[in-house]
């Protein structure tokens, strides 16, 4: 199971890092005015990387623990890795942060995050026990 979260923690975050720096900081944060929203069709696009690293990483689940210690260890990860681009003052993510009061930041938005990782990690885990039944 280590092995599991370890690889989630690991390829989702990069996958993570790929979303924040290169297809939001560098093509999608530039465009934007200063506290506009992003539209939805953006968002898909932007966390595209980060589902299909999910999807990679949950073939291994085989029990239903994992998806959820892999959920809250890559909500973890994806958590320190917005605050640690904020702090570095990386594309629209330094006004992102400072919108949000760190005790939010660290305790509203850090749980719906985790709990959005954990929630696609166990769809992608019954999915695939279906998949797997059905074979």
């Amino acid at each position: 199971m280590i092995r599991v979260v370890a690889r989630a923690a690991l390829v989702v975050g990069l996958a993570n890092l790929v979303a924040e720096l290169a297809i939001f900081g560098a093509l999608f944060a530039p465009g934007l005015a200063a506290g506009e929203p992003m539209p939805w069709w953006m968002w898909v696009v932007m966390y595209l990387p980060v589902l299909a690293a999910m999807v990679w990483v949950a073939r291994a689940f085989t029990r239903l623990v994992q998806p959820i210690a892999a959920g809250i260890a890559t909500g973890c990860v994806a958590q320190v890795e917005k605050w640690a681009l904020a702090v570095w003052g990386a594309a629209g993510h330094d006004a992102a942060l400072a919108s949000v009061a760190p005790t939010t930041f660290w305790t509203v938005h850090f749980a719906r995050m985790t709990f959005g990782f954990v929630a696609v990690y166990a769809l992608l885990y019954a999915f695939g026990r279906i998949v797997r039944r059905e074979a």
